[in-house]
């Protein structure tokens, strides 16, 4: 399960559509920059730049919207060619 970590009004938004386009399977976690949530101890461990979006994946999570897109990409055409 792919988990996006975004926010409003954010970049982010590119890599949700990029998902929610490719039929993949991905939960999507919302961090509250007015509550400052980017700079808690927890989104850290997920994210050390405190910036969204972030993706984890089941190896690993990817902090730059380029490499993002490029993964969703890569899973989209290589679950499309399992089919």
């Amino acid at each position: 399960m792919l988990t996006l970590y975004a926010a409003t009004g954010s970049c982010s938004r590119a890599s949700h559509i990029a998902l929610e386009e490719s039929g993949l399977a991905y939960e999507v976690r919302l961090v509250d920059f007015a509550k400052a949530e980017q700079r808690e101890p927890a989104y850290l461990a997920i994210n050390p730049k405190g910036r969204v979006p972030a993706l984890a994946t089941d190896q690993g999570v990817l902090t730059e919207s380029p490499a993002i897109l490029a993964h969703i990409c890569l899973l989209y055409t290589s679950d499309a060619a399992d089919d």
